[in-house]
């Protein structure tokens, strides 16, 4: 929700609020409908030291205060505020006009994603930033971290539809830390929706390839409790041999919110889904099949006291994993599946002192990573039941990891410029002290300009899949140490009447980086510190939203990334393997009465090659350039929609031996009431 008042002579006028979370009407947690300021918001804004606004060049007494955008009614679930934390955001808006029905899908359309798929619709997916590793970019639900331990390759499978989603956020350098945590490449936050309104939701739809999927959501307040429940079920035939699926998805959130008494939240979700998986860890075998459970619950208390802000959580995510490499009738070699049961759970403590020129915080957390296997993992004392599996299946391997970390920090706003540095330590018992500091600021200048910088170092541990995984064709290693880097970033921001520009430049240094390798063509893979890289780019971005007529938005995205290795002459699997340009054009306008159209272009190219399973040769991806076109009628509560993925039937890989589905029509319906 955003507010506007008009201004009036010889008083000071507020054109927006921010949309970050350090918002004055954020930090209330109140939905707030704006008549008349009274001089009561300057006390309000004690509790958000670091918003500020950029005052125009204006020395008479008709002053405006131009501030950035909030979204009112919005959770907060850190107190770590850094000037600059959000690079890059998918809004409400955007996600209904997008051409998706997935969260992996929907991150296509966010600036600077690599998305390279397996499955259809959102069924597996390898999400990076900036040409980092999928294991390397963390996932966060309105600020809890459910990145898999096990594999990135699970990161992304999250109990959550799209209809819940109220915007997905990126999250660079300090912003990562704002959540007790460091993100080596980034972090993708998804925030869920807290309507106002009592409101009911279902959606039907239906497809090539056997594609069926509804959807129900509702939202409904009673006093001061705020709740989401919801879930959707999407089905496929698949769109070539051994790659149909099921999946389902429920979720469930309830807020409450009370000035004096603070704000609670709890969320929980549960995912199921069975799908072919079609080469997807090796070319070799066609009928692999992957059955997956994911199960998750937080609960989250924030509270402002007098100048004390203080935030607790706790969570818990659970996944269930059966791997078969053959999905029918296994040659007698094969002995058994492959199980895999992760456990990820922790507490965090954080608390903020706020004052006029700034913000001290600091924060201590607790976390366990636990995985039972009978693949993964050192030989257990005795062996233990698969979840929910009838027959004589066990884990017989298993690891578990903890960690202890701190962090402090401390945020300054002086006039026009806002600095943050802050230090985290982190322990763990395999790999004992890791040390991050880092430091970031943004400069406002007249005409709606700000400059930005941040300078941080980071780590990462090595997953449990690093760590053990061993198969025909490849060895893991568990002496395996963290990976590090260092980043440097410089930013420029320009917001003029309906345009708004963005240029970033960034350079990453990064060391000890785990990577599988080989020598030759012929042998296997093995897992080792071995890669040494730089990696420079640039993303810029502009947005044009026109006041009125049959255009609603343009926006274009380009994105450019040189990487230079050091691996000792081994070939690199993932390492070097990035998007060297990117680009992505997406067009929103009205077609004629109720009727419009959303474009999304997305040009890919990228830098690195792959063995191709028929003529054992390496191969270097090809260029491609997709569209997406969704197609709505808009009534007052009725949505009636058809779309195509990939329009002009483009053959592709995102990953090599992996083709990926042509032209795939769906079409449907959504309706939503009030309650």
């Amino acid at each position: 929700m955003k507010q506007k008042i008009t201004k009036q002579k010889h008083d000071f006028c507020f054109k927006r609020w921010t949309r970050a979370s350090y918002g004055v009407f954020n930090s209330l947690h109140k939905v707030v409908k704006i008549g008349v300021l009274s001089c009561s918001c300057s006390f309000l804004s004690l509790y958000s030291p670091l918003l500020f606004g950029q005052s125009d060049n204006d020395t008479s007494s008709d002053k405006t205060i131009i501030l950035e955008e909030v979204i009112i009614g919005d959770s907060k679930s850190s107190v770590f505020i850094a000037p600059q934390q959000i690079t890059a955001v998918i809004t409400r808006s955007e996600i209904e006009h997008a051409a998706v029905e997935t969260l992996q899908d929907l991150l296509l359309y966010v600036q600077g994603v690599d998305l390279r798929t397996r499955g259809n619709n959102g069924i597996q997916a390898d999400i990076s930033l900036r040409g980092g590793a999928f294991d390397q970019t963390m996932v966060l639900l309105n600020g809890i971290n459910l990145t898999d331990p096990q594999t990135g390759h699970l990161s992304l499978n999250i109990p959550i539809h799209t209809e819940a989603i109220e915007r997905i956020e990126i999250l660079e350098g300090m912003g990562s830390m704002a959540y007790n945590t460091v993100a080596f490449a980034g972090c993708i936050n998804i925030i869920t929706r807290t309507p106002e309104d009592n409101i009911f939701d279902l959606s039907i739809s239906a497809g090539m390839y056997g594609f069926i999927r509804t959807a129900a959501n509702s939202h409904f307040k009673i006093k001061k409790f705020y709740f989401t429940i919801g879930g959707n079920i999407n089905r496929s035939e698949g769109y070539t041999n051994n790659t149909d699926y099921m999946q389902g998805n429920v979720f469930f959130r309830m807020l409450y919110q009370d000035r004096n008494k603070g704000t609670f939240e709890l969320q929980g979700g549960f995912q199921e889904k069975e799908y072919g998986a079609n080469s997807f860890y090796s070319a070799k075998y066609k009928e692999q099949y992957e059955h997956l459970r994911v199960f998750f619950a937080s609960a989250n208390y924030n509270r402002i006291i007098n100048h004390w802000r203080i935030n607790a959580n706790a969570y818990f995510r659970g996944n269930y994993d059966k791997y078969q490499l053959f999905r029918y009738e296994r040659p007698s070699w094969y002995l058994n599946h492959n199980y895999h049961e992760t456990m990820l759970g922790g507490i965090n403590l954080q608390t903020a002192y706020n004052y006029k020129w700034g913000n001290t915080a600091a924060g201590v957390d607790y976390k366990e990573e636990n995985i039972l296997s009978n693949n993964l993992g050192d030989p257990l004392p005795y062996p233990v039941p698969v979840f929910l599996k009838k027959d004589t299946s066990h884990y017989d391997k298993g690891k578990n990891r903890k960690h202890i970390g701190f962090q402090i920090q401390q945020n300054f706003h002086l006039h026009n410029f806002k600095l943050s540095a802050g230090a985290r330590g982190n322990w763990c018992q395999d790999y004992g002290f890791n040390w991050n500091v880092g430091t970031n600021g943004i400069l406002s200048l007249p005409y709606q300009i700000e400059i930005n910088y941040f300078i941080q170092n980071v780590y990462r541990l090595p997953t449990f899949t690093d760590l053990y995984y061993t198969s025909a064709v490849q060895t893991s290693n568990p002496k395996l140490q963290p990976e590090q880097a260092i980043i440097v970033e410089l930013g420029f921001v320009s917001k003029y009447k309906q345009w708004h520009t963005s240029i970033t430049t960034f350079y990453r240094y990064g060391f000890r980086i785990i990577d599988w390798v080989r020598l030759s063509l012929e042998e296997n893979w093995f897992c080792e510190n071995m890669s040494n890289i730089q990696a420079t780019g640039i993303d810029i971005s502009t947005r044009f939203t026109p006041k009125k007529g049959y255009l609603s938005h343009v926006s274009i995205q380009y994105n450019y990334l040189y990487v230079t290795k050091n691996s000792k002459g081994y070939f690199s699997l993932y390492a070097t393997d990035y998007l060297r340009n990117q680009v992505k054009l997406n067009i929103h306008h009205k077609i004629f009465w109720k009727l419009y159209a959303n474009w999304q272009f997305n040009f890919q190219e990228r830098k690195g090659t792959f063995l191709d399973n028929e003529t054992n040769t390496e191969q270097k991806y090809k260029p491609y350039l997709l569209c997406n076109l969704k197609i709505s009628l808009l009534l007052k509560q009725t949505h009636v929609f058809i779309e195509a993925a990939n329009l002009f039937n483009t053959p592709y890989f995102d990953l090599g031996n992996i083709p990926q589905p042509g032209i795939w029509i769906k079409g449907g319906i959504a309706l939503s009431y009030g309650l």
